[in-house]
């Protein structure tokens, strides 16, 4: 019956899932582990999880195919369900992906490189690469359902120019120490003179919204 059809194929996938885990920490232990770096484990742990229930929803996905009894109204539903399912399991594995990279990026190449500008960046470009995957599966949500993204963009932008002229005095100290990192004129420990105070301070932090420099007077 299709009944005993579907759960063939559930039981299927579910073991096709436990399979393709087994032979991801077999390759992990044997192969992963001989590398000199973490990249391969960070890329293969991330993507693990994902991959095998991803395998589960698309036997779901087959299983029901094969149900002649579910309504033809339903069918429509149940499609946009396994899109939504896709998407976020995409948005997952992007998203752990993005973390597990920077995490690696953080503690194998930050400390090997002559600069630290990368590690002061990093947190940065995490969370905005973060957002930016965020945006994206929205707008293709969005489309999925027909809804016209172009209007929340036009309001998001608005929003983000109103935004842009009340802050006007807190994104430039955030430019500005943009700046700073980048060219650099100073680091923290150098003894900096300050013209408008008629004085002197040793530099204790540099960030993106303000610098903090310690005066003769505490």
């Amino acid at each position: 019956s299709d009944l005993l059809i579907a759960v063939v194929i559930l039981a299927a996938a579910v073991a096709l899932s436990w399979l393709i885990g087994l032979a991801i920490n077999f390759a992990v232990k044997r192969y992963a582990s001989r590398t000199t770096t973490r990249l391969d484990d960070v890329i293969i742990g991330t993507v693990r999880t994902p991959l095998r229930i991803a395998i589960v929803v698309v036997g779901i996905q087959f299983a029901m195919s094969r149900l002649s009894f579910i309504p033809l109204d339903w069918q429509d539903g149940i499609k946009d369900v396994f899109f939504i399912c896709s998407l976020l399991l995409i948005y997952a594995a992007v998203y752990l992906l993005i973390g597990g990279l920077a995490e690696w990026y953080g503690e194998e190449v930050v400390f090997n490189t002559d600069t630290d500008l990368d590690d002061k960046f990093l947190t940065f470009f995490r969370a905005l690469s973060r957002i930016i995957i965020s945006i994206i599966a929205f707008i293709i949500l969005l489309g999925h359902f027909g809804i016209e993204p172009s209007a929340l963009v036009t309001t998001l932008g608005i929003g983000t120019l109103a935004i842009a002229l009340a802050a006007q005095e807190t994104l430039s100290d955030v430019i500005s120490g943009f700046m700073i990192m980048l060219d650099q004129p100073f680091a923290i420990g150098d003894r900096v003179g300050l013209q408008d105070l008629n004085t002197w301070g040793d530099v204790v932090a540099v960030g993106l919204r303000s610098t903090r420099i310690l005066t003769r007077d505490n």
